[in-house]
């Protein structure tokens, strides 16, 4: 029975995840397309001139090299983390509870999460990092219980990996370090500070390659402001944290009733870490990373307070549930708890499932960048007339000045990499490289095509502000014709004739 329901899990959180993988990739997911497309020596840099670390694109590089260039394989890595996910939720769950209700409640949780579907299907590291996520909390807690070199090597070796992955789970440290000393001693070896310190002292010297990256990184984070409001200090949850919120609470508050109406909690006597204990560990260990991020955003030492930056910590939500609905004394009540609060969760998930799908059959219309219609519709116009990318990356109003050949490319990286524009159209970036004017009114005197990346109500300005941009230099235009692909836009400039 519990392997067939662990059988079930997976078919259901493939057929939530499955059906999107081929739909046209976004500008995030076309910027780890554009890092994989080429040689393996093309990876690293054209993953850290995007802000990134390079260790994610080379297993994405490995997967690529393997099957192909497409938008399911630059999807494989999330899709498979993302679904591996839900049984290592409901497997952990079962092993720190003894609770096979608790631990059906954290998989359904984790199967119908809104935020886990949408990363298992995005080509980006953040379904990597919310499956590790599970493995690093399980990991501390067995080296805080059972510290054999086992457990220490685990906890070290997935620590690390997830900070090479991406630079931000270096806040789940703030977690582990407050939970260090709080609990150590307290789940089974009161000597175990100086070994968690030891560990601590080889996981940094394990990081440190990666320090020069980071600070050319943090030289370059007023990029962040333009999309990570900075929020005010007595507002915790603000933008993308509400919604967030919201579910969490739904997910949450049944169990946590259920138990107040019920004081009496389980005990653990099997050389399992107690319970009640494991509750508090996992909540500060959830909680400790999202309020240093919001800390340092709103004293705007670093806009870390966005929830893709978070992922980590947010991801053991499912589980944190499960323990919670292990408290329950008896198997009725932990049933009960485990009923009540996936109908909860499932009713507030599953309306905006249902609207969508009547909509475009899709789950979730998060990605509405088709940017593949776009490259095929500009590859099908008769004309050689070239192309004005404006991608919309945080980094473009840098990045244009510069007369850097990568920066550069980084800017055309949607169309470089799996959608590429026809050889004989030139791609341009506006505004263009110092030093390229005179190349570029030349280019552009018999018109030209804008690709612009924005949400459709944007455009018309950003078309007029482009038109002025040329006017001023000499290229009167006008528009002949507009096509929209949900926010990507394509935009025919004709040269005003005389």
């Amino acid at each position: 029975m519990r392997w067939l329901l662990l059988g079930a899990f997976i078919l259901l959180a493939f057929a939530l995840r499955g059906p999107q993988l081929s739909e046209s990739l976004w500008v995030d997911e076309l910027h780890t397309a554009w890092v994989v497309a080429d040689d393996l020596a093309e990876v690293a840099p054209r993953a850290k001139v995007g802000n990134q670390s390079p260790a994610y694109f080379y297993l994405v590089w490995v997967v690529v090299e393997w099957f192909g260039l497409t938008e399911a394989t630059v999807r494989l890595p999330s899709i498979v983390a993302g679904v591996a996910f839900v049984p290592l939720v409901f497997l952990v769950t079962e092993r720190w509870t003894r609770s096979f209700a608790a631990a059906v409640l954290a998989a359904i949780l984790a199967l119908a999460d809104r935020d886990l579907v949408f990363y298992a299907t995005e080509g980006r590291v953040y379904a990597l990092l919310q499956f590790l996520s599970v493995l690093r909390l399980t990991a501390f807690v067995q080296r805080l219980n059972n510290p054999t070199m086992a457990w220490r090597c685990v906890y070290i070796a997935v620590s690390v990996g997830m900070f090479h992955l991406h630079y931000t789970t270096a806040l789940l440290w703030a977690g582990e370090f407050v939970c260090a000393g709080v609990f150590a001693g307290r789940l089974g070896h009161p000597r175990e500070r100086r070994s968690l310190w030891i560990d601590a002292a080889i996981g940094l010297s394990l990081c440190l390659p990666a320090a020069p990256h980071l600070a050319e990184v943090f030289a370059r984070r007023d990029q962040w402001a333009m999309f990570v409001p900075r929020p005010t200090p007595t507002r915790l949850m603000t933008g993308s944290f509400s919604y967030r919120a919201t579910t969490l609470a739904c997910a949450l508050a049944p169990p946590c009733l259920l138990i107040l109406l019920r004081l009496r909690m389980r005990k653990c006597d099997d050389g399992r870490p107690p319970l009640g204990r494991l509750v508090w560990l996992v909540l500060i260990w959830m909680a400790t990373p999202v309020l240093c991020a919001w800390v340092l955003s709103v004293g705007d030492i670093a806009r870390l307070f966005l929830y893709r930056y978070l992922v980590s910590a947010a991801a053991v939500v499912p589980l944190f549930a499960g323990l919670l609905c292990g408290l329950g004394r008896t198997k009725i009540w932990r049933a009960a708890t485990a009923l009540i609060t996936s109908a909860i969760f499932l009713l507030w998930v599953g309306p905006p499932y249902l609207a969508q799908v009547r909509v475009d059959g899709r789950l979730l219309a998060d990605r509405n960048e088709d940017w593949r219609g776009a490259v095929v519709y500009l590859n099908g116009q008769p004309d050689n007339l070239p192309v004005i990318v404006h991608s919309g990356l945080i980094e473009a109003k840098t990045y244009a000045l510069s007369s850097d050949p990568l920066r550069q490319a980084y800017l055309l990286s949607p169309v470089l990499g799996i959608y590429r524009i026809d050889a004989r159209r030139e791609t341009l970036i506006s505004p263009p490289p110092q030093g390229v004017l005179s190349t570029y009114r030349e280019t552009t005197k018999h018109g030209a095509y804008l690709l612009l990346r924005m949400p459709p109500h944007r455009v018309a300005a950003a078309v007029e502000r482009e038109r002025k941009w040329l006017a001023d230099r000499g290229l009167s235009m006008i528009v002949l014709e507009t096509r929209s692909f949900g926010h990507v836009t394509v935009v025919q400039l004709a040269p005003v004739t005389p």
